[in-house]
């Protein structure tokens, strides 16, 4: 976009010289289209969180799953940035996934991913429509999809005990709620 607005300057100087004021006007109209096509979001200060937040907001986007997002996560953490990163995105891929295949009309996600003040909080949302089977031993949810599923929980799950966290989900009227939290 900032390479295009020196062709975009130039343009505009070109169409004052000749009076077209109206032209001008549409123009300018596309470069701030173009600029809000463009816009990075910053959900957060931790550019690494951010990264994985716009890439799973954009995902959930093209699936047609509007997902309200709170985050607050500093620049610095006192863990690994990958490790919490690769935690928010498996909740919330799996959030996302989970949603995406309903035949209803609105398919959401809630999600909060703070920390801050000494505390992790991670809490994610969604709907649900086919029963969620839990784990016996850890209580979280397990991956009907076979081997090689399920992951993602499994690396959750590791992080949360390396901080000290507690991980836990509940189902309640339809909604399927995980959270991870930990005194830092």
């Amino acid at each position: 976009m900032r390479h295009d607005m020196r062709h975009y300057s130039g343009m505009i100087d070109t169409l004052l010289d000749q009076g077209e004021y109206e032209e001008i006007k549409k123009l300018t109209e596309h470069i701030k289209s173009a600029s809000d096509e463009n816009k990075i979001v910053k959900y957060c200060n931790n550019m690494i969180t951010n990264s994985i937040l716009t890439h799973m907001m954009e995902k959930a986007q093209a699936l047609g799953v509007k997902v309200q997002m709170e985050a607050a996560v500093p620049k610095e953490l006192p863990f690994s940035d990958y490790e919490f990163a690769a935690v928010v995105a498996n909740l919330l891929e799996n959030a996302v996934s989970c949603v995406s295949g309903f035949e209803r009309k609105e398919k959401y996600v809630e999600a909060k991913v703070r920390c801050e003040e000494g505390h992790v909080f991670i809490q994610v949302r969604n709907q649900y429509e086919e029963e969620i089977a839990l784990d016996a031993q850890s209580g979280l949810p397990q991956s009907a999809s076979g081997e090689g599923h399920g992951l993602g929980m499994q690396s959750v799950k590791a992080f949360s005990d390396k901080i000290g966290g507690n991980l836990g989900c509940y189902c309640e009227d339809d909604i399927f709620c995980i959270m991870l939290f930990a005194k830092i």
